[in-house]
């Protein structure tokens, strides 16, 4: 599936008087479109690399409370009882790789998020196939023999991170890799109706899903990975797994929300980057555009700087 079919079919999750004011905006905006953002009491609007789009529809033009349920409702496909973990966790998975997180009022049962009502906010985030990202900084990441190295994607959020690892795995199993991708919330792979969005190569075997920790145990046990790719890695648990894996001779490719160095050492992945665990560390920007890298940092110039 290209670009504008992902893009396009992503309107088919909308209520239909929503979706066709958001057929409306010019084309031009949609083809770099990142986010659509819907406030109470506001315009939606639409961020791309050209700027905002402000809609001017009879709907869109002012977002309604019964506005933002219906379309939280529609991507839960109005059972929100089916989804508690998304309803805890404040996002929801849309098929296609697409992400739609939203706040409002807290419910909490024994002081946890149980889940979200009186939805305020919706920000729904737009996946987008780039499958040649990967290319300008491949040769960087293999070592003297040509070999893949462990590799650490970073950056703030919303700066692409996704949109390169999903090439660097199409890339790697193009290379005759076999990559096992931990797909905790079908953003890699855009699964869903039990197909993937995205074309992540013929040696790449994907758990979506599944926590991480979870998946990366199950992948270990029983595909053989030459390499295992997640996204987000933020928990202490997940890091362990991590340790794991390295020790197994499995090489990592993850990535993680940090602008600089700094913030990768206050970071749970701190005690792998200050071993030096990691070949490179990719460090992404939306300046000028999305996607841009900033820096890559070798393993030499991490033992040099006494991390």
């Amino acid at each position: 599936m290209n670009t504008m079919d992902n893009v396009g079919a992503l309107l088919n999750h909308f209520p239909q008087s929503v979706a066709k004011e958001l057929s409306d905006a010019p084309s031009k905006f949609w083809r770099s479109a990142q986010e659509l953002r819907f406030r109470r009491g506001h315009p939606a609007l639409m961020v791309a690399s050209e700027g905002e789009y402000a809609f001017c529809g009879q709907t869109l033009r002012h977002i309604e409370n019964n506005t933002l349920n219906n379309i939280i409702n529609k991507f839960l496909n109005y059972s929100d009882y089916a989804y508690p973990q998304e309803m805890s966790s404040g996002y929801v998975a849309i098929p296609g790789g697409h992400r739609a997180g939203f706040c409002g009022q807290a419910v909490l049962e024994a002081g946890k998020l149980h889940s979200v009502r009186d939805i305020s906010s919706v920000n729904v985030r737009i996946a987008r196939e780039l499958p040649q990202a990967a290319e300008r900084i491949w040769p960087q990441l293999l070592d003297r023999e040509g070999k893949f190295g462990h590799t650490l994607i970073a950056s703030p959020p919303g700066c692409g991170k996704t949109t390169l690892l999903r090439s660097l795995v199409r890339k790697l199993s193009e290379s005759g890799y076999n990559v096992s991708v931990c797909d905790e919330r079908n953003e890699i792979s855009g699964a869903g109706y039990g197909t993937f969005a995205f074309d992540l190569g013929r040696r790449t075997d994907v758990m979506s899903g599944c926590p991480k920790a979870q998946a990366m145990v199950m992948l270990l046990r029983s595909m053989g990975p030459q390499v295992m790719a997640t996204d987000e890695t933020g928990t202490e648990e997940e890091v362990a797994i991590l340790r794991r894996a390295i020790a197994s001779g499995v090489v990592l490719l993850t990535t993680a929300h940090a602008a600089d160095l700094r913030d990768l050492l206050r970071s749970p992945l701190s005690s792998l980057v200050a071993e030096q665990a990691f070949f490179r560390i990719v460090f992404l920007s939306d300046r000028p555009a999305k996607g841009t890298v900033t820096s890559i940092w070798k393993r030499e110039q991490l033992w040099k700087s006494n991390v």
